[in-house]
């Protein structure tokens, strides 16, 4: 009796340390799992500010990553759904999650390699003041602007349109890419040229366009055509247009000129 109770208290300490391993692994899986949560979180909010045509290899490296954690979670859903049918195999199932573990932690590491990758993608627009390329240490803000005849309000213009297909998509989205929404006081100098007979793009657009750079003190003008239509058609509104725009942009890129 003594040596039956022995051997069974020695079975019992063995699997309350195979319990504890499996329970060490299991919260060792949560905590990647989160990581991987907030990784994934962070790179939506990288790619966001990306433009597609910038996000080339990464991408791919971010799907194949993701992919090897998605398989490897698929694979742990499995082992852990074995534990309590072949209770043989659990010192098994615990070195084959650890390994898992490991994939799962690697796969967190290569993501968040991608998403430096991605960081470093954005750039500064100010430049990068300590390089030997003349290039880099220029800065990347745009110095000015002139916009003809500019739609800047799209909230009213979206949904099915024959004319033009570009502007059917949902209404809600609009707001995201109208530049009325998006003015602040450190936007470059602005020029505006619109024609008063345009029935295409209203001049009022311009209009309010310019009373918003004006009430962030923003450098701005705006040139009214006297009976321009869309697309200044009249060679003469079109050759004032374009002395004016040539005339702006030599006064903010020149050298000296501070753009």
């Amino acid at each position: 009796v003594d040596g039956f109770t022995g051997n069974l208290n020695k079975v019992s300490n063995q699997f309350e340390d195979v319990v504890g391993k499996v329970q060490s692994v299991a919260t060792d899986l949560q905590g990647i799992g989160g990581r991987l949560g907030d990784t994934f979180d962070r790179l939506d909010k990288v790619l966001d500010a990306v433009p597609p045509e910038q996000i080339t290899a990464a991408v791919e490296d971010i799907a194949n990553a993701g992919k090897s954690a998605q398989a490897s979670l698929a694979e742990v859903e499995k082992l852990t759904q074995g534990l309590g049918e072949r209770g043989e195999d659990i010192q098994g199932i615990i070195s084959n999650t650890q390994q898992l573990a490991e994939r799962l932690n690697a796969a967190s590491v290569r993501i968040d390699g991608i998403l430096a990758k991605a960081d470093g993608l954005l750039g500064s627009d100010e430049g990068e003041s300590d390089s030997t390329d003349e290039v880099l240490r220029t800065p990347a803000r745009v110095a000015a602007v002139v916009a003809y005849y500019p739609p800047v309000d799209i909230r009213p213009i979206t949904g099915a349109n024959e004319r033009f297909p570009a502007l059917d998509f949902p209404q809600e989205q609009a707001a995201a890419i109208s530049p009325i929404l998006f003015v602040t006081p450190d936007d470059p100098p602005t020029l505006l040229i619109h024609g008063d007979a345009d029935t295409l793009v209203p001049i009022s657009a311009s209009e309010i366009m310019y009373a918003a750079l004006q009430a962030e003190s923003i450098e701005s003008e705006f040139i009214t055509i006297e009976g321009g239509d869309h697309g200044f058609r009249n060679q003469e509104h079109r050759a004032r247009a374009q002395a004016a725009m040539v005339a702006w942009f030599a006064g903010h890129l020149a050298p000296g000129s501070g753009g």
